[in-house]
């Protein structure tokens, strides 16, 4: 039977409640799961690294960028 080792790398710790709610609700990834960090207290959601969270994080900061030059 092979094995295989999963590590942090992995994944990403979302700590950002309006960016998690971005990525599940308008760009449909799923979360892994919702968790305590034991370590700090905080509230994290869990995803599987990949091309298209990578490119949904983008677009999240880049509209946010946008919202906030156009409130100026």
């Amino acid at each position: 039977m092979e094995t295989t080792q999963v590590q942090n790398k992995d994944y990403f710790f979302c700590y950002s409640k309006s960016l998690c709610d971005y990525l599940h609700y308008q760009m449909g990834l799923g979360i892994i799961t919702v968790a305590k960090n034991v370590r700090n207290d905080k509230v994290f959601s869990l995803f599987e690294q990949s091309l298209a969270l990578d490119q949904a994080i983008k677009k999240y900061y880049s509209l946010k960028a946008e919202r906030s030059t156009l409130t100026k």
